[in-house]
C-alpha cells in the first residue's frame, strides 16, 4: 500500500489514526531511538 516511502506511510498513519499529542510524542521517541541506532 505504501511502496513509495516510509514518510508517506507515517504521514498517512498519523493523520488517519488521529493520535493524541502524547501518542505522537511517544512515536517520535521510538523513531529518534531508531535513528540513533542507525548512526552508530
Amino acid at each position: 500500500m505504501f511502496p513509495e516511502s516510509a514518510s508517506q506511510f507515517a504521514s498517512f498513519f498519523t493523520k488517519e489514526t488521529n493520535l493524541s499529542q502524547t501518542e505522537l510524542e511517544d512515536l517520535k521517541k521510538i523513531i529518534d531511538s531508531e535513528i540513533l541506532k542507525k548512526k552508530k
